[in-house]
């Protein structure tokens, strides 16, 4: 966490304005938006965009353009959505724990699993790609990186 944020969210808390982690990172982004923060560090070049046989993330820009019937469709992700599905990315094919999860899209509160499952719930909507984000009953999530054809992606 960058010393900048950590004080707007010290700030946000002692004023009473905030009661989660999540609602800062908005705020955040919304302040960056307006141009009355910085913008955030950006990734390496190797790093910002990730491929898959179903949609490619630009990390960025936060934005997922979903390969469906053709044409690409732009999905624009909440800060939370996005740490979440960025951190399934980076771990493809791997189990994550709920705990491992939550530990990384919110390392002061941990969140909760309500919470996790809202999110996850949004990203399957928001992006409705096959085979997408795996449930494992009682362990975790997992995105696979074969799509339904059985193409391998690349990353």
């Amino acid at each position: 966490m960058s010393l900048e944020y950590e004080t707007v969210s010290a700030r946000m808390r002692a004023q009473g304005w905030v009661a989660g982690a999540d609602r800062v990172d908005k705020f955040v982004g919304k302040l960056r938006e307006r141009g009355k923060l910085p913008p955030g560090p950006e990734p390496e070049n190797d790093d910002r965009f990730f491929s898959h046989s179903d949609f490619d993330l630009d990390r960025m820009t936060r934005e997922v353009a979903v390969r469906q019937f053709g044409t690409p469709r732009v999905v624009k992700l909440e800060p939370q959505e996005f740490k979440i599905f960025d951190l399934l990315c980076r771990h493809l094919d791997e189990l994550l724990t709920r705990e491992q999860v939550m530990q990384e899209v919110w390392p002061y509160s941990g969140g909760n699993d309500h919470i996790l499952r809202m999110h996850v719930y949004n990203l399957r909507h928001k992006l409705g790609i096959n085979p997408g984000i795996e449930t494992v009953r009682k362990a975790g999530y997992v995105l696979r990186s074969t799509s339904v054809k059985g193409e391998r992606a690349s990353h």
